[in-house]
């Protein structure tokens, strides 16, 4: 009786201990099981924010790009008001060779504003050019030499210079938008234009002229001619900036 009760005791004492065996294995298990989803979302956390990390310095670098390109244009702009301002508020003809020697090192990869800055005459920017006051006042003086020539036939002497220089004198002006393809006319027009700021449409009325009206007005031809060149040039710069700031190859 005693064997048989120390025989169950024994047997309880297995199962028991099976029991505690299989339950720490499960536990064990369970805890590994756990470790390794922690593990996994831990490294799926870490790979979508290695990839967001990505897409950051991404957005970044573009971002730099448009900062960078933004303010190269604004520098490009600036420099070209510059020159601008240069030639516009100058009293008399001054050098902007040193405005221009900034804007072509601001803008040494863009083609358009490289040959702009190509096309102007090396003597514009080392010694100037006229200001718009200077150009009237010239006009002035070349229009009263044309009215003079327009009176005088051709193969004249002496005598007819000095009376086409008192009939000069006597001539009557037209005044404002005059029609007709006289010299008078012409002269009037130009006139007329110079005083409104319209340079480019004043000097094609005066390369209408022919004869001795022509090559009296040749000097001040070239000069309008070298201002418009660099007015031009200057506004192709102004443009090709602003396509640049936005985005426009």
């Amino acid at each position: 009786m005693k064997r048989a009760q120390e025989v169950g005791e024994q047997r309880l004492r297995n199962e028991l201990l099976e029991q505690a065996v299989a339950l720490k294995k499960k536990f064990i298990s369970d805890v590994k099981d756990q470790v390794e989803n922690e593990r996994s979302g831990r490294l799926s956390q870490l790979s979508s924010l290695s990839s967001s990390i990505e897409e950051l310095q991404s957005l970044t670098s573009a971002w730099n790009e448009v900062l960078d390109t933004n303010l190269k244009t604004q520098h490009v702009l600036l420099a070209v008001e510059a020159v601008r301002a240069s030639l516009e508020n100058a009293d008399r003809p001054r050098p902007f060779i040193t405005e221009l020697a900034t804007l072509k090192e601001l803008a040494t990869n863009d083609s358009v504003i490289s040959s702009a800055i190509a096309s102007i005459n090396p003597t514009a920017y080392q010694r100037g050019v006229p200001t718009m006051s200077q150009l009237i006042d010239r006009f002035r003086r070349v229009a009263s030499e044309v009215r003079k020539a327009s009176l005088v036939p051709e193969e004249a002497g002496v005598a007819s210079h000095a009376a086409s220089y008192l009939l000069s004198t006597f001539m009557f002006k037209k005044k404002g938008m005059t029609i007709g393809d006289d010299v008078e006319s012409v002269l009037t027009r130009t006139e007329t234009l110079l005083e409104e700021g319209r340079l480019d449409e004043a000097a094609r009325e005066m390369n209408c002229l022919d004869g001795w009206a022509k090559s009296l007005s040749a000097d001040w031809l070239s000069e309008v001619r070298k201002v418009l060149e660099v007015r031009q040039a200057v506004d192709v710069i102004g443009t090709e900036a602003r396509l640049l700031g936005l985005g426009v190859e």
